[in-house]
């Protein structure tokens, strides 16, 4: 196995991206746009509810509370992570 880098953004509008490693890889149209009460559970590695766990190795978390710009995306690449 390889590191890789994942990066999700969704934005205001329900848009959802998904990059690797830099790189878009898809994109919704639209549709992820819910309301939730505060406080709001966050879970990382599965469903929300626990099922499906990820099976290998979540090696750092990161989250911000502004969409990153491209350039920062690849700013952590695989050879930063594998170099550390």
């Amino acid at each position: 196995g390889r590191w890789v880098t994942l990066v999700g953004v969704r934005r205001a509008t329900g848009t959802v991206l998904l990059y690797v490693d830099g790189q878009l890889q898809s994109q919704s149209v639209g549709g992820a746009t819910v309301s939730y009460p505060t406080p709001t559970q966050l879970r990382v590695g599965s469903q929300f509810n626990g099922t499906n766990p990820f099976e290998g190795a979540i090696r750092e978390v990161q989250m911000y509370a502004r969409e990153l710009l491209l350039a920062e995306l690849g700013q952590q690449s695989l050879a930063e992570f594998l170099a550390e």
